[in-house]
């Protein structure tokens, strides 16, 4: 799952979740009438698609995910807060990348530094006050560049994390709020559930 590279606007309209951006969709025809199916849906399938909506989310593979829940289970959190301290979506969050992909790339590259240090995990969990920057070498590409006149221009700060802008860096000010993310719609109870049988 976390290598995944199918077509991204198909996953999305299968879950009708805008997994990988904006989703893009085709005009509808007003003149056709296209006859639905109806379906009953196990609870077993309903689990499953929850599942499959958050690793696809977060670029998780099946043992990954296994591994966040057992945590969760152990240390009584919310999974998504856990999912949301990963390094490639913090450095993602913080708009050094478009997508949470490009910020994998980027740290097993070894373009991203943890409190001045390279780190190349995108699974590490980020801990409250770790600075989070760029290497100097990334800063020459040019998507890079981009990314960061975007952040210059129209930032999009969370409120868990503080940016600053002269150095390039940011930092992991408090544990995520869910509540301003979009991914709080996945019904993590469900998720739980299917890894308790």
């Amino acid at each position: 799952m976390n290598k995944y590279l199918g077509p991204k606007n198909k996953i999305s309209k299968k879950f009708n979740f805008p997994i990988f951006g904006k989703m893009v969709r085709k005009p509808k025809n007003l003149g056709y009438i296209k006859r639905r199916k109806f379906i009953n849906i196990s609870q077993y399938n309903t689990q499953l698609l929850e599942k499959q909506k958050l690793k696809y989310l977060y670029g998780l593979s099946e043992k990954q995910l296994k591994k966040t829940v057992l945590l969760v289970k152990k240390n009584n959190s919310n999974l998504i807060v856990n999912c949301e301290l990963r390094l490639d979506n913090i450095v993602y969050r913080l708009g050094f990348c478009k997508s949470r992909r490009q910020s994998r790339q980027i740290i097993n590259h070894k373009h991203i530094l943890l409190n001045n240090k390279i780190i190349n995990i995108p699974s590490y969990k980020v801990k409250i006050n770790d600075k989070i920057s760029l290497n100097k070498k990334i800063i020459k590409n040019i998507y890079i560049l981009q990314n960061i006149q975007n952040i210059k221009s129209s930032p999009k700060i969370y409120n868990w994390l503080l940016y600053d802008v002269d150095y390039l860096s940011g930092y992991l000010k408090s544990l995520p709020n869910i509540d301003y993310i979009l991914e709080k719609r996945i019904n993590t109870s469900l998720i739980m559930e299917f890894y308790s049988k």
